[in-house]
């Protein structure tokens, strides 16, 4: 029951994602966006400033801060489910890594590349 729901709320979010790609000007904010982050520091790329954010309507707006951050929790349940295998890999036969070592090494990668992005 559990997976249909998440997969119909997968489906909304794509069906989203396709009208967002029709919002008068995304497509050209996000392109210029794009080249402004590609060419950051070449002064005679950039002929024009873009804003750093893009200003939706208050409905979009609420619209865009509920799907990220169901994105991000459900990235970070996926993150969470792929640290549970790295967790069950020890002990590494032969090797000198101490069962301490390696559960904090996994813990630093998982918070370090992860938890910053994804409680945002």
């Amino acid at each position: 029951m559990a997976e249909l729901q998440r997969d119909r709320l997968l489906s909304a979010i794509t069906t989203w994602m396709v009208r967002l790609e029709s919002y008068p000007g995304w497509k050209e904010w996000k392109r210029r966006h794009l080249v402004s982050t590609l060419h950051f520091d070449d002064r005679l790329l950039m002929r024009d400033e873009i804003e750093s954010e893009f200003k939706f309507s208050e409905e979009m707006e609420r619209e865009h801060a509920v799907v990220t951050k169901y994105l991000g929790l459900h990235e970070t349940i996926s993150s969470l489910k792929e640290c549970e295998f790295y967790f069950r890999r020890y002990p590494f036969r032969g090797l000198p890594v101490t069962r301490h070592h390696h559960v904090t090494n996994v813990c630093e990668m998982y918070f370090g590349n992860y938890g910053d992005s994804a409680f945002k």
